[in-house]
């Protein structure tokens, strides 16, 4: 069994909109290895880091088989990976990088 000591860090501008419905802001949850992406109701998206790239699942979108996340890609720093999984599922606004100051991925 797998547990994580997730940092939760509120993006204040980001929000999702579902047709007419506005969503609550989004969340990033950030571990060593791992950040995900989630707002009130579901999990959005997620990044979990191998070797030296991220990879990124839109959590929103299933894959080709209908079996599972979609695979977005590889990225070789966690903010670019934050930014590919903001950009597929929707959400815009300022990201985790910018309302926390900081840049380095874990």
């Amino acid at each position: 069994m797998l547990t994580f000591d997730l940092a939760r860090v509120s993006t204040s501008a980001g929000q999702l909109s579902l047709g007419s419905a506005a969503v609550s802001p989004a969340t990033w949850y950030v571990a060593v290895g791992i950040c995900a992406l989630a707002d009130a109701d579901r999990h959005l998206g997620h990044a979990v880091r191998q070797g030296s790239d991220w990879l990124v699942y839109d959590a929103v979108h299933p894959n080709a088989a209908g079996d599972g996340f979609t695979l977005v890609g590889r990225f070789k720093s966690m903010v670019d990976a934050q930014l590919a999984i903001e950009s597929s599922v929707g959400v815009h606004g300022r990201w985790w990088a910018e309302e926390t100051q900081q840049t380095k991925p874990y």
